[in-house]
């Protein structure tokens, strides 16, 4: 994990600065994303692991409860650690690509031909745009995963002063409104990942050209 954040980070600070052309720059923009798309795969995961551990603490009826909720504790950690890493990654991320299309601002106005100064203009904003979808589905991402998050820390703390089967079954509701949550979470982590997968693909330079519209 701590290797696929600093090969992010390392690209990111490449993007309008040290690399010299726009080919190079859009390059290492698309490849930023793809890091950032397999931490997001790596959030669902995490989610997932954190969800099936609660649920199995929630399947206790009898015996000893502490190494269900130990087990829970450190998915809901591990969770948080992850999270903490993708918000410096995206925020990083989200300079760079703000510094990606500044520079792509200023070398369009080195462009003398009026209809090529134009098309370049377009093409500028039209992946401009997208990029700012991208930044909005991250706060909304980011906004539902607090939410999620400080759910599952009243649950925690909660169970930690009463945690035994009539105490695990007074908070069912809560375990059940948590699992419905993640589900939500994780449609909002795909949004951002299928967005990363569309920019990429068109910043790159290996990326074939759009078909053509039907008329």
């Amino acid at each position: 994990m701590k290797t696929s954040i600093l090969t992010a980070l390392s690209i990111l600070a490449l993007v309008g600065c040290a690399q010299k052309t726009g080919v190079d720059r859009a390059a290492a923009a698309a490849q930023s994303m793809d890091e950032l798309k397999k931490l997001a795969g790596d959030c669902n995961t995490q989610i997932d692991k954190t969800i099936a551990s609660l649920n199995a603490l929630n399947t206790v009826k009898s015996g000893d409860p502490k190494p269900a909720f130990a087990t829970f504790t450190t998915e809901l950690s591990n969770a948080q650690s992850l999270a903490a890493s993708v918000k410096s990654t995206s925020d990083s991320m989200r300079a760079g690509g703000r510094s990606f299309f500044a520079e792509w601002e200023k070398q369009i106005e080195t462009i003398k031909d009026a209809e090529l100064k134009a098309k370049a203009k377009a093409r500028a904003d039209e992946r401009s745009k997208e990029y700012a979808k991208i930044e909005q589905s991250m706060d909304t991402a980011r906004g539902k995963w607090t939410s999620f998050n400080a759910s599952l820390e009243d649950l925690k703390g909660y169970l930690q002063n009463d945690l035994n089967a009539k105490g695990i079954e007074s908070v069912s509701g809560k375990i059940k409104q948590a699992n419905l949550d993640s589900v939500d979470l994780k449609n909002s982590i795909n949004v951002i990942s299928a967005q990363l997968d569309k920019v990429s693909a068109e910043l790159s330079p290996t990326a074939p050209p759009p078909a053509p519209e039907k008329k």
